[in-house]
């Protein structure tokens, strides 16, 4: 069994690593937040608390990212590849970040000896996409095109699978309103 840690348990972040906690299909799942009281949160539902990015790189098989701008993006993942993580460490990005941030991101992770798993990412924005944008979401391009044929599978294995503009501004939207409310 492998070890699955998010960074970020906050608006979104908690529900699915609730899901993985209730799954029972890992064998740890790790939570790491500037907040202390989203961890503690998280500690409660099952999750074990990781001080810091660097424990998380060194323990865990998978890694998945749930923060909310370029920024926060850029700086965990620029601190997980200089923390020296365990080999094979997979990350899944699936913020709505900007293109250039994902792209960004993907070479950051490669040259700190990273796995990209770009497309289970995608796979899991697209899902998340269906949450907040609600039903008839599903659009002729981007990460909400379907069905996925050869092209968006090769724009997602490029990190160049992404919600259109208007897409992300909504998320972004329904993510505060859900957070605020």
């Amino acid at each position: 069994m492998m070890n699955v840690g998010f960074v970020g348990v906050g608006a979104m972040g908690n529900h699915m690593a609730g899901h993985c906690i209730k799954s029972g299909k890992f064998k740890d799942v790790y939570a790491y937040d500037l907040s202390k009281a989203a961890v503690n949160a998280m500690v409660k539902k099952g999750a074990k608390a990781s001080g810091s990015l660097k424990h998380l790189g060194g323990i865990c098989d998978v890694i998945i990212i749930m923060v909310g701008y370029d920024d926060q993006v850029r700086q965990v993942v620029s601190d997980l590849a200089k923390s020296k993580p365990k080999k094979g460490t997979v990350l899944v990005i699936t913020a709505t970040s900007h293109p250039d941030m994902i792209l960004e991101a993907a070479a950051i992770a490669k040259k700190g000896g990273l796995s990209r798993a770009v497309i289970l990412g995608h796979i899991l924005a697209h899902e998340i996409g269906h949450l907040l944008l609600g039903r008839g979401s599903h659009s002729g391009s981007g990460i909400m095109h379907v069905p996925w044929d050869k092209l968006q599978l090769r724009r997602a294995s490029e990190g160049r699978l992404l919600f259109t503009s208007p897409q992300a501004k909504q998320i972004r939207d329904q993510v505060l309103r859900r957070y605020r409310g």
